[in-house]
């Protein structure tokens, strides 16, 4: 038997999936459309797809391991992009920080944002491996489901997640993209988010509506004060009326990341008395585990 979230919870594009049952894309349509400048050609193949990110994504690809110093004219001669077209993929990348210019000699190299964007997905891949076994012994511990997300587009992506084998469970998955409002992860990451993260994260959540952004601001006070109480950030029928949650809060070290590790059940399963008593110390025992690998 599983416990279905409801679309109110698990928005429409999680439902939305390819042959294999993987969660198709996010569709960013809605919110590059204010975006002036940027074309868009369609595909019956391709489908949507933004040309002018396209062309910069390639001007960085043309970057090779041995490659530190790179000019217009050698970037168009590798991409087979028109020389114009060049020069104002790469002055977007300067801006945005994804190239480093000379210009003294007109050349560029990669920047401090493609750096940063490198390392994480170095360190992600790292956290992810070292990740599943420790989230497997909550399961195996505590009967729970127990998931890793962060946040992404106003909403929380479970970028690991290990389902309880008992016979009750909650039908999500690793890429299952579900509502920030009213979960005990999104308590969790605001009870801790830096003032400017935390701003970021409630704009980004505007897209849904000035009602939940609201709602979200009072959650993150609660989840601030659970935390400072407790150590954990609770959900106990209010995610979902038959399912309760806790959640901790890891920021990722070096990449800065902030995530949060969440375990969840439905309520004939895991009481709030289980949860808080049983489930709870072994979460907060998870992300120690994480600290002593990876470093506070």
């Amino acid at each position: 038997m599983n416990v279905d979230p409801d679309a109110q919870h698990q928005r429409s594009h999680c439902d939305s999936k390819n042959e294999n049952g993987i969660p198709k894309p996010f569709d960013d349509e809605a919110r590059l459309a204010h975006i002036g400048g940027m074309k868009t050609t369609k595909t019956p193949e391709a489908g949507q797809v933004t040309v002018a990110m396209a062309r910069g994504l390639e001007v960085l690809l043309a970057f090779a391991a041995d490659d530190e110093w790179l000019g217009n004219a050698e970037l168009a001669a590798r991409t087979g992009l028109p020389k114009p077209t060049v020069t104002r993929a790469t002055n977007t990348l300067v801006e945005t920080g994804f190239l480093e210019p000379d210009p003294a000699s007109q050349r560029f190299r990669l920047g401090p944002s493609a750096l940063v964007l490198a390392g994480r997905v170095t360190n992600f891949a790292s956290l992810r491996v070292t990740l599943r076994p420790i989230l497997q012994g909550v399961v195996k511990d505590t009967g729970a489901s127990v998931g890793a997300v962060h946040a992404d587009r106003g909403e929380l992506t479970y970028f690991e997640y290990c389902r309880s084998d008992g016979p009750i469970a909650i039908s999500l998955g690793t890429g299952s993209r579900v509502a920030m409002l009213h979960s005990a992860a999104a308590s969790a990451m605001l009870s801790v988010a830096a003032p400017l993260e935390r701003e970021r994260l409630l704009a980004d959540a505007s897209v849904h509506g000035p009602d939940e952004m609201a709602a979200l601001v009072a959650q993150a006070a609660r989840g601030a004060a659970e935390m400072a109480e407790f150590g954990h950030c609770r959900s106990f029928g209010l995610w979902h009326p038959h399912v309760n949650s806790i959640a901790v809060p890891y920021r990722v070290p070096v990449t800065g990341m902030l995530t949060a590790i969440t375990a969840a059940g439905p309520i004939y399963a895991m009481t709030p008395e289980h949860l808080v008593s049983v489930v709870a110390p072994r979460l907060q025992a998870a992300v120690a585990d994480l600290q002593r690998r990876f470093g506070l």
